[in-house]
């Protein structure tokens, strides 16, 4: 049996076994991952394999998402080729990206919630509340300030609830993604940038 099992553990097949694993954790040690599956699987394999199985998924993942990106390129320029003041709105995007991007996180900009919320309650202490919920960086921090907020309105609390926290709230990111910011400043410029290198493509 073990014999058999050493045969079949091939990259291809560590591959298949480590994949969620990186999918969670993308920068997990090579010696975490061999550890782990000698330990799983009872049989031992070299630091090669694993380097091997570890390039494997990563182009996977990676790989899949830059297609993705050239297919939104590609759909941007369409638009824009079909009409020259066409603005993608941010609507249009929101339920096609878990699709396009399924391993990817997805953040809501705290300043747009604000702004959305605004339309109905415009007081500065509307904002607060949100802020406080927002940045707190622990779960029992985040039912503390809404159990303020709720106190203060329980109808724009309940209106912030219908939000999925993980989307908004610092206390419910995961540690997968290496960054807690949770205002979308730093892609507008990037995004600006993106615009200036499609109008470019566009162009030529």
């Amino acid at each position: 049996m073990q014999t058999r099992t050493v045969r079949a553990c091939t990259a291809t097949f560590i591959s298949k076994q480590i994949m969620s694993e990186l999918e969670l954790n993308p920068i997990v040690p090579l010696r975490a991952l061999q550890d782990q599956f000698e330990r799983k699987y009872e049989v031992g394999v070299s630091m090669d394999k694993i380097f091997r199985a570890n390039a494997a998924v990563t182009k996977m993942v990676v790989g899949d998402y830059t297609k993705q990106y050239d297919i939104l390129r590609d759909y941007c320029l369409e638009l824009q080729s079909r009409n020259p003041d066409t603005t993608v709105k941010i609507e249009g995007l929101v339920p096609a990206l878990p699709e396009m991007f399924p391993q990817a996180e997805h953040r809501y900009c705290l300043r747009h919630i604000h702004e959305n919320m605004k339309k109905k309650w415009k007081l500065t202490e509307y904002k607060i509340h949100l802020w406080n919920c927002a940045k707190a960086s622990t779960i029992p921090e985040f039912e503390h300030f809404m159990r303020e907020f709720d106190h203060y309105d329980r109808e724009a609390c309940d209106w912030v609830k219908k939000i999925p926290y993980k989307q908004w709230s610092k206390s419910h990111l995961t540690s997968r993604a290496k960054s807690d910011v949770i205002l979308n400043n730093m892609c507008k410029v990037l995004n600006n940038k993106l615009e200036y290198i499609w109008e470019g493509y566009a162009n030529n």
